[in-house]
């Protein structure tokens, strides 16, 4: 399973010209699990286990902590897409997405417990 065991450090991963995204070997990655593309503060992406997306989400829901209602709807206002992982541990991005996610960087990494720091430093829009 993705990030269920700590990954040290972090590597930057190519989309292809059909929109595939090859995850390496040391995420654990496995066919058919979730992937969510999350846009950091630098305008990159990075690509998330959703079970660990939707973890935090529920954690940050039952919070009362105003920077954690913060951090909730920056997770929300950047998330960007969901996909399946296929046989060849990659996924694919829609038709839609490709274009607009040609120029940037995408990203994995990876721990057991992730809380998005990127998304804590600045209330800036990236869109």
């Amino acid at each position: 399973m993705f990030g269920s065991k700590i990954i040290l450090g972090n590597a930057e991963l190519n989309l292809d010209d059909k929109g595939r995204v090859f995850i390496p070997g040391f995420t654990n990655v496995e066919k058919g699990e979730d992937l969510s593309l999350i846009e950091n503060m630098n305008g990159n992406l990075n690509l998330f286990s959703n079970k660990q997306i939707n973890l935090l989400i529920y954690k940050l829901n039952r919070s009362n902590n105003e920077e954690d209602k913060i951090l909730l709807n920056k997770i929300y206002a950047y998330y960007i897409a969901t996909e399946k992982v296929d046989s060849q541990k990659r996924i694919i991005l829609p038709p839609d997405w490709r274009k607009a996610l040609e120029s940037k960087k995408i990203y994995v990494q990876g721990a057991l417990e992730m809380d998005l720091p990127s998304l804590r430093i600045s209330s800036t829009k990236l869109r």
